[in-house]
């Protein structure tokens, strides 16, 4: 899907390169709407596109919402 996205010439130039860089999530959040979930063998992953929800979620006060483990090269940053 990405492949195809880039073989087109971007006709106008704009911020909103969303579909051209992430053409499968793209098409998700048009399908399912703004926040959906996804599996990716078995480990689920809840995407949120709304800001008020993203706020939220990223001043985690309280831990409520758990962050991922860096692995790798990551980890030693």
């Amino acid at each position: 899907m990405r492949s195809q996205t880039m073989d087109k010439p971007m006709v106008d130039i704009s911020h909103d390169i969303f579909p051209r860089i992430q053409p499968h999530v793209y098409t998700w959040t048009r399908m399912y709407g703004r926040n959906f979930l996804t599996w990716h063998g078995s480990k689920p992953y809840l995407f949120v596109t709304e800001p008020e929800l993203i706020k939220e979620i990223l001043s985690n006060k309280e831990d409520t919402y758990p962050k991922k483990d860096m692995e790798g090269y990551v980890k030693n940053y």
